[in-house]
């Protein structure tokens, strides 16, 4: 069926003697198709406030203050709900150079969010969301040159989220040069996620009250756990690089949706594995101007020995090349290739085949395009999304299965005008 789309957006960006702010904002309305016709409009807002400055000769600290801000409209239609939420985070950051041969990185942050959910039905809005949610980390990771050409990774990350458990998980790796082109690394990480508002706090509305949420919140929900292992060969010569990467990741406690009379409830239900092997090159037919390119290839494998459980293409790949000319003109091209999902021939909506995403940004420096010292520090910048103007249908994997919902809008053209008020040195 053909969608009703329009959006409208901003982006601000500013540095300062070690202080910076960005900030941007987004507003979409769209129409689509589940069983009936659809209207919903997504609002985001974000800023970043950040400042960093030497606190010794061999200390680098920084301090950052995010918000973010999201709603979603969707009261006179399927699934008639809206949303209000909103998150704060704010991090300290410190990078300590110890010695020659060791480096110390540490830091803390701390997260606020809170959400509201209304059901419309009735003659008034019922709430079936409506919470918040605090939590903290700390962490730490040194690095040491065992040798020249031998580096060392250890580190950890403590986390506490609510009436969550304090957990700490570990990271470590190896990165080795095995000649002055060729280096090779063994990474592994552990993480975790916790569950969301909605995963814990989501009510269920029985009927009568036709096309309500159907799923309800858990409470005692355990946080997802991630185990990853990275093993790569990269070699970088005068004109090229290029390099290989084997990833294995492990996935425990996964928050699904289980079973229950009425609707359905979340748990931490089983584990998946995931594997793949990802190549990326790059090539300097000049210092100024290159090509690049990457393909990806992924599998996994549930508990059960389901293979390809996740709405994730087996197949994925980038290309792009690039740009810049004496007279301060810097051009970009980029392309993203997602492969098809094979089961969707039923879907009511657009199925979620196999699609290309062409990107682009364009730069004037107007000091060297006019040749005049009037314009040092101003460029003109412009950046698309979606150039073809391509509509993008994903699965709706958990709330329509075996149908599809949509995930692009069509194509974005940014523009704006690029202020330095002091050149770096």
């Amino acid at each position: 069926m053909p969608t009703y789309r329009t959006a409208k957006g901003a982006y601000l960006e500013a540095d300062y003697k070690g202080l910076s702010i960005m900030s941007s904002y987004t507003d979409w309305t769209t129409s689509y198709l589940e069983g009936a016709v659809g209207l919903a409009r997504w609002r985001r807002g974000f800023a970043d406030l950040g400042y960093k400055w030497k606190a010794g000769s061999k200390w680098d600290m920084s301090l950052d203050l995010t918000y973010t801000r999201t709603t979603l409209d969707a009261s006179n239609s399927i699934p008639f709900i809206t949303r209000d939420s909103y998150e704060a985070l704010l991090e300290w950051t410190n990078t300590v150079t110890l010695t020659d041969k060791d480096r110390l990185t540490f830091g803390s942050l701390f997260d606020y969010r809170r959400g509201e959910e209304l059901f419309y039905y009735g003659p008034r809005p019922t709430p079936i969301t409506d919470g918040s949610q605090s939590g903290g980390a700390f962490y730490a990771q040194i690095d040491h040159a065992l040798r020249d050409n031998l580096k060392l990774i250890g580190g950890f990350q403590a986390n506490k989220m609510d009436d969550i458990k304090l957990d700490v998980v570990p990271r470590g790796g190896v990165i080795w040069s095995l000649t002055p082109r060729w280096i090779w690394k063994a990474l592994y990480s552990e993480a975790f996620r916790a569950p969301s508002l909605n995963e814990t706090l989501l009510h269920y509305i029985p009927p009568p009250a036709v096309g309500g949420p159907s799923l309800l919140g858990n409470p005692n929900l355990a946080p997802e756990k991630d185990a990853t292992a990275d093993i790569g060969l990269s070699y970088q010569g005068a004109h090229f690089q290029t390099g290989v990467d084997y990833f294995h990741s492990r996935q425990t406690n996964i928050i699904v949706l289980g079973d229950v009379t009425a609707a359905g409830e979340y748990v931490n239900l089983g584990k998946a594995t995931f594997q793949g092997v990802q190549f990326e090159e790059k090539y300097y037919f000049r210092k100024n101007f290159f090509l690049m390119g990457s393909v990806i290839y992924q599998a996994n494998r549930d508990g059960s020995g389901n293979s390809d459980v996740t709405p994730v293409a087996n197949f994925g790949g980038k290309a792009g090349i690039s740009y810049e000319s004496a007279n301060g003109i810097t051009v970009g091209f980029f392309d993203v290739h997602e492969g098809g999902l094979p089961g969707y021939g039923a879907a009511l909506n657009p199925q979620p085949g196999a699609y290309d995403m062409l990107n682009a940004n364009l730069r004037f420096d107007l000091a060297k395009l006019l040749h005049t010292n009037a314009a040092k520090g101003i460029a003109l910048v412009a950046h698309a999304e979606n150039l073809e103007n391509r509509q993008v249908w994903l699965p709706d994997w958990q709330d329509v299965p075996g149908d599809s919902i949509f995930v692009n809008r069509g194509r974005t053209i940014l523009a704006g005008v690029e202020f330095a008020l002091k050149a770096e040195r």
